[in-house]
């Protein structure tokens, strides 16, 4: 048995022991990316709330990694990280129940300040660079609910390969996220006119990723590895990366990741990560 099913299985067995959040992500990711049913009667039972002002009223930043970094960021764009989780909601709404609330969001928070926001955080390299998925998500979320004569996906990539993206982990994780976003998040495959410069973002992705892969995390690791399969392209870290597993794996049966805090290598913690895991087959 692969080391990511046994993942796979034990998640599997524990789902009720996971919050919310967690059972939601980790069974929209599966059924996405693997073509799974072993979610559906979840997620049936399991729609996500209509909540909107409420989740823009939560504009509690202070857990995100490299908070002090991000810090001054999140003040300056002190929407953004509300922002990014009630276009999350709209989106997974949208794509996996075919519920449509995009109007309610811009009767909260209109359209044109969607717009001002994105067009300022386009031209604030400082902050794209710290703010890193934040900045990506709620850039490219904004853009496909909301598209306007504008190509983000595009900018973002030059953005990266221009190297004007952070250096090592949270670079990669610019790039990668681009790429999921692309996707919707795995509701569709990635457009035709991305695949080249996805192809040579990733491998720049790989130069980061061996240069410090000491240091790197393996959520970073395995989401490099996801985006390979997403674009079919090759890689040459695959047997690196699952050997990194094979000496990561808990006697529970799921990934755990020495570099990270506590909180996040026990089984609801340690979840984003083995959502990954499973999702790369390895």
């Amino acid at each position: 048995m692969k080391l990511s099913e046994r993942a796979r299985q034990t998640y599997i067995e524990r789902f009720s022991e996971l919050s919310e959040a967690k059972r939601f992500h980790f069974a929209t990711r599966l059924k996405n990316f693997q073509g799974t049913s072993d979610f559906d009667n979840y997620l049936q039972d399991h729609i996500p709330a209509n909540n909107l002002a409420e989740i823009l009223s939560n504009n509690d930043y202070s857990k995100v990694n490299f908070y002090e970094n991000r810090k001054e960021f999140f003040e300056k764009y002190d929407r953004l990280y509300a922002l990014e989780a009630a276009l999350f909601r709209v989106n997974h709404l949208k794509n996996e129940y075919g519920i449509d609330i995009r109007e309610e969001l811009t009767k909260l928070y209109p359209k044109e300040d969607i717009y001002a926001l994105c067009d300022k955080l386009l031209k604030d390299e400082p902050a794209l660079k710290e703010l890193s998925t934040y900045a990506v998500n709620v850039l490219c979320l904004s853009e496909q609910l909301y598209p306007r004569e504008s190509d983000i996906v595009e900018r973002l990539c030059d953005f990266v390969l221009n190297d004007c993206a952070s250096e090592g982990q949270t670079m990669v994780y610019f790039a990668t996220h681009i790429i999921l976003c692309s996707t919707s998040f795995y509701t569709q495959s990635v457009p035709e006119k991305y695949q080249a410069k996805f192809r040579v973002m990733l491998a720049k992705c790989e130069e980061h990723v061996l240069k410090n892969f000491a240091t790197m995390s393996l959520d970073v690791k395995l989401e490099y590895l996801v985006c390979i399969q997403l674009i079919d392209a090759d890689t040459a870290l695959e047997d690196a990366i699952r050997e990194e597993c094979e000496d990561c794996m808990s006697p529970e049966g799921y990934l755990l990741d020495w570099r990270r805090p506590a909180r996040l290598n026990n089984l609801e913690g340690a979840e984003h990560r083995n959502a990954l895991f499973v999702m790369s087959g390895i």
